[in-house]
């Protein structure tokens, strides 16, 4: 039974029976159950906590206030560079109150002194990472927004994506991405998915079909996940192919199966987990926040309609250095808008390029526009990478 909590280190400080109150009342509103789309935060899962103390109701509170602060240390530094952690700051409890969001206790024993548990915290993005910008070094922002993930597999009867047969999508929607710092969306597999995209449209890359798909879904980026047994059985040939506002990838991987797992099932279910497990290592130094400065640049958006901006504005939200955009007004033909970004301005541009992007500074200011080459409203468009005319200075808003 996995029971939940949520602001701990609060309750604990009122008295009992008010503490049963509110507890009752948040307990009508946090599920065990639980989705990650209902909970928008960083998760970190399998967390131990243990302590002895008089009782085991002090163990307990023990515990749990060490085990939150250990969590919060652990998503940190998944965040940063080994390089940097040693600069991050000791983990206090008020961080740990204003950040955590909620948690649960997965697992627990307890003695008439000790209390021993495994944890799972969720904390609010913002927080989180306002802490590390104050801390001065360089971090990944982790996307708000999923990666479709579709998952093909080649077996004796051909390739299979939405068959119930299909023992590849069955691993992937089976495993707990509640703690995934790169949230993978698996689609079901309903009779819009069907209508959406089928088969040979993903693994032929179709531009529209993945497209509708990323659309459905309200994502970036799609990747196809086509898998298939390695000769003698004990590994997994995979074949992602990735589609977003950066361009389009192909990458092999090979997922040697551990001797001690004979069940197929749970093969590929450890090898779904490894595959989001590289995903994360690979996003990380793409999304990273470079250290220094926070500033603003105001900037002006002419595009050609609806189509054009929306393809802006996903460029512009896939820009890690980014972390917030302002829209001041917005028309059929234009935009102005102020970028709040963090570092240097010219890494700014440059990061902005990358996205297929050109930030100029003209006579009337600074101008943001798609590159002519990158085809708007397709994820699957390759995005240059323009020379653009980058902020001399770091600018602000006028």
């Amino acid at each position: 039974m996995i029971v939940s909590y949520v602001l701990l280190p609060v309750l604990l400080d009122m008295p009992f029976l008010l503490r049963i109150l509110i507890a009752v009342a948040l307990f009508a509103f946090v599920s065990p159950g639980m989705a990650r789309a209902d909970v928008e935060g960083l998760t970190v899962a399998d967390v131990p906590a243990e302590a002895t103390a008089a009782s085991a109701a002090v163990a307990r509170d023990i515990a749990l206030a060490s085990g939150q602060r250990d969590a919060l240390t652990q998503l940190l530094q998944r965040l940063t560079s080994a390089a940097d952690q040693p600069r991050l700051p000791q983990v206090t409890d008020d961080m740990v109150v204003s950040t955590v969001q909620v948690f649960e206790v997965q697992s627990e024993r307890r003695s008439a002194t000790r209390y021993v548990a495994r944890l799972k915290v969720t904390f609010r993005r913002e927080p989180v990472l306002a802490i590390l910008a104050k801390a001065n070094v360089a971090f990944t922002r982790p996307s708000e927004r999923p990666i479709v993930l579709l998952p093909v597999w080649h077996g004796a009867s051909g390739a299979l994506l939405w068959e119930e047969s299909n023992p590849w999508h069955t691993a992937w929607a089976a495993r707990d991405a509640g703690a995934d710092l790169v949230p993978i969306l698996v689609p079901a597999g309903d009779l819009q998915d069907l209508r959406t995209i089928q088969t040979a449209q993903a693994q032929a890359g179709d531009p529209p079909a993945l497209t509708a798909i990323a659309q459905r879904y309200d994502a970036d980026t799609i990747i196809v996940a086509e898998a298939a047994p390695a000769a003698g059985g004990q590994a997994l040939n995979v074949t992602l192919r990735r589609a977003g506002p950066s361009g389009a990838s192909t990458t092999t991987e090979r997922i040697d199966f551990d001797p001690a797992i004979t069940d197929p099932a749970l093969q590929l279910a450890a090898a779904a987990n490894e595959i989001a497990r590289r995903l994360e290592s690979g996003t990380r130094d793409a999304s990273i926040v470079p250290s220094g400065a926070s500033g603003t640049v105001a900037a002006f958006i002419q595009f050609g309609g609806l189509p054009d901006w929306l393809a802006v504005r996903q460029r512009l939200r896939a820009v890690s250095a980014i972390t917030r955009l302002e829209v001041l007004s917005l028309s059929t033909a234009d935009a102005r808008i102020i970028l709040h970004y963090q570092g240097d301005p010219l890494a700014l541009a440059g990061a902005l390029a990358l996205q297929g992007l050109e930030l100029q500074r003209t006579a009337d200011g600074v101008n943001v526009s798609l590159a002519a080459a990158v085809p708007s409203g397709s994820v699957m468009a390759p995005t240059p990478s323009p020379s653009p005319m980058p902020l001399s200075s770091p600018a602000g808003v006028p």
